[in-house]
C-alpha cells in the first residue's frame, strides 16, 4: 500500500533500509534530497551525514507578463477583480512558470498570502517537494515568505531554538499572516491560544493581556511555548506534536512510545501526524533558503 502512496513511498524506504543488512546505500539516497523531508533528516542522522551548508537553488525566474484581459483591470487599477479573473483562468489551465510568479507576486501585495501560494505550486511542481532546490530560487522564497525577520531572529535567540524552526512553523500555522485566527481561536503568527500565551506573557512581565496580533510579542511568546516543549521531551518531533495537538495527548502518548522515530510513525491524530512532518521539511527548507542571511546577522 505504501508504494501506492506517494507521500509514504519515502517511509516505506527509510523503514525498509532501517531494517536491511546492507542499508547504507539506500539510507545515503534519502539523505541526498535537494530538500531533505523527515525520512531523509533522519537518513542523514543515521550515516552521521551532516546537512548542506551550501544550497543552491536554480536562478531566478523573471516574472512575466498577464494575460491581456488582466493587464486591462490592473491598468484600470481594479487589482481585486483582477486577482479574482486570474484565479478563474487559473481553473481552466496550468500557468506558465514566468505567469504563475506573475500572479503569485501580485496577490502576495494585496494581501492574499494563500492565494499566492497556490498560484506559486500551480507553477513550480517542485515547490514543496524535496525536490525544490530545482525551483527558481526567487519562487523558493515567495513559497516561503519570511516576514519579521528581526524579530524572528531575536526570539531565537531568546530561546535558544534555531531561527528556521520558528519560520517553519509560522509557515505551516498562519502563512506569517500577523490576524491569522482559526476555529479554536488560536491567534497570530504562531497560533497561540490566549490562555497559553497568557502563561508566558506574565513570565516575562507583558501582562495578562498580550496583544498576540503584534507580530514580535506573538512570536516571542510562541518560541517561549515551543522552547519549553522541546525541554520537556528532549526531541522535535513530539515538540511539535504536543504545540499542534495539545500536551496531555502527547505526553500520553509519548509515555506509550518513548522512542521519538516509533512516536512519530505512531501519532494517532492525522492532523498532528501530518504536521510534525509537513513543519520538519518547512524548517529545513527555510535553513537552506536562508541560513546565510541568518549566519551573516548573529
Amino acid at each position: 500500500m505504501a508504494r501506492s502512496l506517494k507521500s509514504q513511498e519515502r517511509c516505506l524506504r527509510y523503514w525498509m533500509a532501517i531494517n536491511s543488512s546492507n542499508q547504507s546505500a539506500e539510507l545515503a539516497a534519502l539523505a541526498g534530497a535537494g530538500v531533505a523531508d523527515l525520512y531523509g533528516q533522519w537518513s542523514r542522522e543515521a550515516l552521521n551525514h551532516p546537512s548542506p551548508a551550501d544550497p543552491h537553488f536554480g536562478p531566478d525566474l523573471m516574472a512575466g507578463d498577464p494575460p491581456e484581459s488582466i493587464g486591462r483591470l490592473l491598468a484600470a487599477g481594479s487589482k481585486t477583480e483582477a486577482l479574482r479573473q486570474w484565479r478563474r483562468i487559473r481553473r481552466s489551465r496550468r500557468p506558465v512558470p514566468t505567469e504563475a510568479l506573475a500572479a503569485a507576486e501580485l496577490a502576495t501585495g494585496h494581501g492574499w498570502s494563500t492565494d499566492s501560494i497556490r498560484w506559486l505550486l500551480s507553477g513550480f511542481r517542485e515547490l514543496g517537494t524535496v525536490d525544490m532546490d530545482r525551483a527558481p530560487k526567487n519562487a523558493v522564497r515567495a513559497y516561503l515568505p519570511l516576514r519579521w525577520r528581526e524579530a524572528v531572529t531575536a526570539a531565537a535567540r531568546e530561546t535558544g531554538l534555531d531561527p528556521w524552526l520558528i519560520a517553519g512553523v509560522a509557515r505551516q500555522e498562519s502563512g506569517f499572516v500577523a490576524h491569522a485566527r482559526s476555529p479554536r481561536g488560536a491567534v497570530g503568527v504562531l497560533q497561540l491560544l490566549p490562555s497559553t500565551a497568557r502563561l508566558h506573557a506574565r513570565a516575562l512581565g507583558l501582562g495578562s493581556q498580550p496583544d498576540l496580533q503584534d507580530p514580535e510579542i506573538n512570536l516571542r511568546l510562541g518560541a517561549r511555548e515551543l522552547s519549553a516543549l522541546l525541554r520537556r521531551f528532549g526531541a522535535v518531533e513530539p515538540a511539535l506534536a504536543a504545540y499542534n495537538g495539545g500536551l496531555t495527548r502527547v505526553r500520553r502518548w509519548w509515555k506509550q512510545w518513548p522512542d521519538r522515530h516509533r512516536f512519530t510513525e505512531e501519532i494517532p491524530v492525522p492532523e498532528t501526524y501530518n504536521y510534525v512532518r509537513r513543519v520538519v521539511f518547512l524548517s529545513e527548507a527555510y535553513r537552506l533558503a536562508y541560513e546565510e542571511e541568518w549566519r551573516q546577522a548573529q
